[in-house]
């Protein structure tokens, strides 16, 4: 019963990660997060600097 114990105890230990894996999936984590942020913040940049140069060029024909 002991023997079959510590062979659990030793394949479960195998079976979890890390400290070092641990630190890698958060570091994978965090960086995605971040570039998801980059990226919606470019995505709103583009679409404001869209909407004013469509506005402007609407005024240009009208003027002209």
């Amino acid at each position: 019963m002991i023997a079959s114990m510590f062979n659990l105890d030793h394949r479960l230990a195998e079976l979890r990660p890390t400290e070092s894996e641990l630190r890698i999936a958060r570091e994978r984590r965090d960086a995605n997060q971040v570039s998801r942020l980059a990226r919606t913040a470019g995505r709103t940049a583009r679409r404001l600097l869209d909407a004013s140069n469509a506005g402007s060029q609407s005024s240009r024909l009208a003027a002209g």
